[in-house]
């Protein structure tokens, strides 16, 4: 069912505020829902405010009270600031989170030829903090050179997160279990540069994690995974149509770490291995940009399956397997009409 809400405003010079009411009403029926559980719902009342000291600073506190049917729901914060002056802003948020067990997370029963999920009735609520600070800047280098610099941090500690972990991963059999304790921190670089028909965006992000499982494989609190995107596009200009647009885009997948349940039902870490995904596509616009037409390759590299391995917390034990990213390479179309 979708979810319904109203709102008031007001602003008086320098400060403004919003209020409202937010309900969402979850009900789910059938075969694979355990008869009588697919019921949830909840009702929150919000409020917001922003206040302007001076023109380049910008002050946001909120709140959210929350109210669900079958799970007790804290009282949630936030705050938000930004400072912009010319080309450069700066900005910060915190926010305390809350998010109950979804329907499917609890109840599910998915068995078939290509899936084995299993709800899991006995999910806690996930709660958390959350903290980012972000930084753009804007450099006009010459009268067709102009360059953006995007840099932002981030902090989360959740407690009780829900993950979809493997109880056999040969089998690849599934369920939803809670992870003590989870943590994440990192930071997001980007570069954007345009030199005339050129546009090129350089980006990477550093992300570490951690939660208790994985004191038991190693002596490190944070596992970290790296994340490279490259975008190159150039425009071939015409003189009776819009420019063809050739772009090529290069991402590097980091080895990455998830959750697995060993053979006495502990969770263990797992790792996936790293990856490059290579794409080419060709753009034009015709009619006035009514028409645009997208020719492209995905997957040139030809990435289907990575390694995965599951470490046993008794440190005798290992499985290593495969699992799917990717069709693989492929060849696709795109047609979008404005009328």
């Amino acid at each position: 069912f979708p979810s319904h809400d109203t709102d008031y405003n007001s602003k008086i010079d320098k400060f403004s505020y919003q209020i409202g009411y937010d309900v969402n009403t979850n009900s789910a029926f059938g075969t694979k829902i355990e008869a009588d559980k697919g019921h949830m719902n909840d009702y929150a009342l919000f409020a917001c405010a922003e206040y302007k000291p001076i023109k380049q600073l910008s002050i946001k506190p909120g709140f959210r009270a929350t109210y669900n049917t079958r799970y007790s729901a804290p009282f949630i914060p936030s705050i938000q600031a930004m400072y912009k002056v010319k080309n450069f802003t700066l900005c910060y948020a915190y926010g305390r989170g809350f998010r109950a067990p979804g329907l499917k997370e609890l109840y599910l029963y998915f068995v078939d030829y290509n899936h084995n999920i299993l709800g899991n009735p006995d999910l806690k609520s996930e709660k958390s903090d959350n903290h980012n600070a972000a930084m753009q800047i804007k450099v006009k280098l010459k009268k067709k050179y102009n360059l953006i610099i995007d840099n932002s941090y981030f902090f989360n500690s959740i407690y009780n997160q829900i993950a979809l972990v493997s109880t056999n991963p040969v089998a690849l059999e599934y369920t939803y279990a809670n992870v003590d304790n989870f943590k994440s921190i990192g930071t997001n670089l980007n570069f954007g540069v345009q030199i005339q028909q050129w546009k090129l965006n350089l980006g990477g992000s550093y992300t570490g994690i951690y939660n208790n499982a994985f004191e038991l494989v190693g002596s490190k609190k944070y596992m970290y995974t790296p994340e490279l995107r490259t975008q190159v596009a150039y425009a071939i200009k015409h003189k009776k149509h819009s420019p063809t647009v050739v772009s090529v885009f290069h991402k590097y997948n980091g080895e990455t770490f998830g959750y697995a349940l060993d053979n006495t039902r502990n969770i263990i870490t797992t790792y996936t291995q790293d990856y490059h995904i290579l794409d080419v596509s060709v753009n034009q616009s015709l009619m006035q940009k009514k028409i645009n037409i997208t020719l492209g390759l995905k997957n040139l590299l030809n990435v289907s399956t990575i390694r995965t391995t599951g470490n046993s917390t008794s440190f005798h034990s290992s499985g290593s397997n495969s699992m799917p990213v990717s069709v693989g390479r492929s060849i696709f179309t795109q047609i979008n009409i404005n009328l």
